[in-house]
C-alpha cells in the first residue's frame, strides 16, 4: 500500500480530484515482547466496518508477507495496532486514528508460483472490545437510575473509555447486573433503555473513535442531527472534467448500488411493525399478562395488568388487553422519512380484508417478570415528572401521565421490557420497508447514524415526463438513516460502502 497520496488523482496542491486519496501514516504493530514494527509496506488494503448495532469497530487489514513476518515477528494473536489514516480532498483533511487489537488472523495463502510470499488478513477491534470478554463483572446499584449513568459508569470503570450520550434517558432501573461481560451487560442495559420520546437506544463506535449511546429520536432531529448529503443515482457528469464541480459532482454519485425494495407489509407484520401480542409471565405471582398491541384504537395504551392466570394457579379470568395507537405510539418526528409506514389488509378472520394492524398474533411474544422485585419508586423519576408537568392539561399530558406511571411500575429489566419493547420493535421492524447498499467515493464523515439523501431518476425516458422538473422517483428517493459502512482503503483510492434504510416508502413530495 502507498504511503503517499495517490498522485494521479491529486493536483499541484496535493488536493484529491477523481478518486478520495489518503496516506497511511503508520500502521505499527506491537507484539508480546513489546517490539514494534511499522508495517505500513506490507499493507495491501485495510477495511473499517462501523455498525449501529457494533459497540467497536472492526478492522480487516490485508499483509502481503515476503520476509516471514509472520514467524520472526513472533505473532501470536494478540498485538497491538497503531492505525494512523490521512485523507484529504479539496483542502479538507482529515486524520483517522485508532488504538486496536489483533482479535484473529485469517484467510492466509501462499501463492502457487511463489512460495516466497504469502498473505493474510489481520482482523483487529478497539481495545476495550477486545478486553470485555476478558471480564466478568457484577453491578448493584439501590437507587434508581437512568440507563445511561449504569453504562457510562461500566465503560469508564471496568473498559477505561469514556462514551458520548446524546437524547435525554427516561428509562430508570435500579438492581443487580449478575456475572456478564462488561460490553454484553450494557448491550443488555440498551436493550430496555427509551428516552423521554420512547424510541430506542443504540450503542456503536464510529471513525471518529467515540462511542456513542444515542436515541433513535435524536439520531432522527433534523435540527441536532440535519441530513448530512445528497447522493445521486446517475451516471451522467455534467461539469468540466478536472474541475472543483465534477469532484462534488463525482463525489455525489452512486458508483454502485443494490436494493432490497421491502414492500412486504406481512414480513414486517411478522416483526411487530403494526400490531403484537407480548405476554408477560409473573414468576412471583405464578400469573401471565397479556399486551394487546393492536393499531386504530381509540385508547391510549395504559400499563399491563393481570389478565389471565396461568394454567399454573388453576384459575382464570377475562383477558385484559391494552391497546396500542399507531398515530401516536410511532411519532413521525422520531423517524426518518417522517411519515407513517403504509399498512396492508388480508383476510385475517373472515374473507373480508381487515387491516395489518388487527393481525396481533403475527407477532406473539413471552417475557418474565418478577413483581417481588423492588420498585424504583417516584425518586428516580424526577426528571420524567418535571417533563410531565410542562404538558400538564394539553392533549400531551395523558400520554406522559401514562409514561410516568409505567417507569415508575419498573424494577427489573423484563418490567422496563413491558413498557418499551412493542414500541421498539415497531420502530425498527418498519425499517424494513427498504434499504439501499451502494458504494460511492470515500468520506470519513460518513458513519452509522447519519441521515442522507438519495435522489433514483424515474425509470422511464425525460422526453415523455409532463413535467421536465419532475426527474425524481418520488417512492425510491428521499431521506436514509445510516445502518452500517465500510471504508475500504485500497490502491491509493478510499472508498465507502453504506447501508442506508428508510421506515417508509410512501412518495415524498419535498426533494
Amino acid at each position: 500500500m502507498s504511503d503517499k497520496l495517490n498522485r494521479s488523482y491529486v493536483d499541484e496542491k496535493g488536493n484529491s480530484f477523481n478518486e478520495s486519496a489518503y496516506e497511511l501514516l503508520e500502521c505499527i504493530i506491537t507484539n508480546v515482547n513489546k517490539e514494534s514494527s511499522d508495517i505500513r509496506n506490507m499493507v495491501g488494503f485495510i477495511k473499517i466496518h462501523e455498525s449501529l448495532f457494533a459497540p467497536s469497530i472492526v478492522a480487516e487489514i490485508g499483509i502481503r508477507d515476503e520476509v516471514n513476518f509472520l514467524e520472526e515477528f513472533s505473532i501470536i494473536g494478540n498485538e497491538k495496532i497503531k492505525l494512523s489514516i490521512k485523507t484529504k480532498a479539496l483542502g479538507i483533511e482529515n486524520v483517522i486514528e485508532f488504538s486496536l487489537r489483533a482479535q484473529k488472523y485469517h484467510d492466509y495463502a501462499r501463492s502457487a508460483n511463489d512460495n516466497q510470499t504469502q498473505a493474510y488478513v489481520l482482523v483487529a477491534i478497539s481495545e476495550f472490545a477486545y478486553v470485555a470478554p476478558l471480564k466478568i463483572i457484577t453491578y448493584s446499584n439501590a437507587k434508581a437510575e437512568p440507563h445511561d449513568i449504569f453504562i457510562t459508569e461500566i465503560f469508564k470503570r471496568d473498559l477505561n473509555t469514556p462514551i458520548v450520550v446524546k437524547g435525554q434517558m427516561a428509562s430508570t432501573y435500579k438492581g443487580n447486573l449478575n456475572l456478564q461481560n462488561p460490553i454484553k451487560a450494557c448491550q443488555k442495559l440498551v436493550e430496555s433503555a427509551f428516552d423521554f420520546n420512547q424510541t430506542p437506544y443504540f450503542l456503536y463506535q464510529d471513525l471518529s473513535s467515540n462511542v456513542y449511546l444515542s436515541p433513535l429520536s435524536f439520531i432522527n432531529d433534523r435540527e441536532e442531527n440535519k441530513v448530512y448529503r445528497t447522493f445521486n443515482n446517475d451516471k451522467q457528469l455534467r461539469s468540466d472534467p478536472n474541475s472543483k464541480l465534477n469532484y462534488f459532482e463525482r463525489s455525489s454519485q452512486i458508483l454502485k448500488i443494490s436494493s432490497n425494495i421491502g414492500l412486504s407489509p406481512s414480513l414486517q407484520a411478522k416483526k411487530g411493525a403494526f400490531a403484537s401480542e407480548h405476554r408477560y409471565i409473573n414468576l412471583s405471582k405464578k400469573e401471565w399478562y397479556s399486551d394487546y398491541r393492536k393499531s386504530n384504537s381509540d385508547t391510549y395504551p395504559g400499563r399491563a395488568t393481570p389478565s389471565r392466570n396461568s394454567i399454573m394457579t388453576g384459575q382464570s379470568s377475562p383477558t385484559n388487553r391494552v391497546n396500542l395507537n399507531l398515530e401516536l405510539d410511532i411519532n413521525t418526528e422520531h423517524t426518518t422519512s417522517k411519515q407513517l409506514p403504509r399498512v396492508g389488509t388480508a383476510p385475517i378472520t373472515g374473507d373480508n380484508e381487515v387491516s395489518l394492524t388487527d393481525a396481533s398474533q403475527a407477532r406473539v411474544q413471552y417475557h418474565f417478570v418478577n413483581d417481588s422485585a423492588a420498585k424504583i419508586g417516584r425518586s428516580g423519576n424526577s426528571d420524567l415528572e418535571m417533563t410531565a408537568e410542562l404538558f400538564a392539561g394539553s392533549n400531551l399530558s395523558n400520554i406522559f401521565d401514562t409514561l410516568v406511571t409505567m417507569v415508575e411500575q419498573a424494577s427489573s429489566m423484563g418490567q422496563l421490557i413491558k413498557v418499551q419493547k412493542h414500541r421498539s420493535e415497531a420502530y425498527m421492524a418498519n425499517y424494513d420497508a427498504c434499504s439501499h447498499k451502494f458504494e460511492v467515493m470515500g468520506d470519513p464523515l460518513l458513519n452509522p447514524g447519519r441521515t442522507i439523501q438519495l435522489l433514483f431518476p424515474k425509470s422511464t425516458s425525460p422526453e415523455v415526463l409532463k413535467n421536465r422538473n419532475d426527474i425524481y422517483d418520488k417512492v425510491l428517493s428521499g431521506d436514509y438513516l445510516i445502518f452500517s459502512t465500510m471504508h475500504t482503503f485500497m490502491d491509493g483510492t478510499h472508498t465507502t460502502e453504506v447501508v442506508a434504510k428508510t421506515d417508509s416508502i410512501k412518495p415524498t413530495e419535498n426533494l
